[in-house]
């Protein structure tokens, strides 16, 4: 199991991502029992594009769905701060463009739709809220978004899964609590029992580092930017 924790000003988070258990399977609206009646599900593939822009002030996202997707299966779930902070979605069909508006719970994607496209303000985010409430955190040079701000989230069940690949400016790198893949800043969301928790997502010009633990546990650290910052010694022990 690799355990994940980020350090920073007013920030220390720690992640655990949890093993795949059935019968459980991860919904848009919480953890429920699978039904044995139901049949094996689809394997479905989904890929996600997210690209950062290199003032870390907003987030490109492309959505696309497996063609395989049925449709009871294409209701995305729309989180209140994504709702908010996230431009008008711009369905594709056949290589064309169409606006479309966010509902208030689930976008619905016609059968002819392969992917969504927008664009979340991380500026705006930052500026929202307070404390740790705050969708976005500005911490010196890197930032920490929860994932309820971008992610737009199909439901999961079985073997289906997202493969996300971000794009980030040079020298920037990006600490997810998900499973890695092959290839430079790529991830795999696999549904979970632990999949509808909160969850961050932090970019930056931090460097990520891996502490082998007695019984030889990982612990992925990262140390986030910001002040006061955190004690070197403390960190070495």
């Amino acid at each position: 199991m690799l355990w994940r924790v980020l350090v920073g000003s007013a920030l220390l988070a720690l992640c655990l991502p949890l093993p795949r258990v059935q019968p459980f399977v991860d919904t848009p609206w919480g953890i429920a029992n699978a039904s044995p009646a139901a049949g094996p599900a689809p394997s479905l593939v989904h890929r996600y594009a997210v690209n950062l822009a290199r003032d870390f002030t907003h987030l490109d996202v492309e959505a696309c769905l497996d063609p395989a997707t049925p449709a009871a299966q294409r209701r995305l779930r729309v989180e209140f701060d994504l709702r908010r902070h996230a431009s008008a979605p711009r369905l594709v069909a056949g290589g064309q463009e169409r606006a479309a508006a966010w509902p208030q719970d689930f976008l619905v994607l016609p059968q002819d739709v392969q992917c969504v496209r927008y664009r979340v303000d991380l500026a705006a985010a930052v500026r929202d809220g307070s404390g740790m409430r705050r969708p976005a955190v500005r911490l010196g040079r890197d930032l920490r978004t929860t994932v309820d701000l971008w992610l737009l989230r199909p439901r999961l069940t079985g073997t289906q899964r997202i493969d996300i690949a971000f794009t980030l400016p040079a020298g920037s790198a990006v600490s997810a609590p998900w499973p890695r893949a092959e290839g430079r800043h790529r991830y795999r969301i696999h549904p979970s029992p632990g999949g509808s928790w909160g969850a961050v997502v932090a970019f930056g010009r931090f460097v990520p580092r891996t502490l082998v633990l007695a019984g030889g546990a990982r612990l992925a650290l990262v140390v986030l930017d910001g002040q006061p910052a955190p004690a070197a010694a403390m960190l070495a022990r």
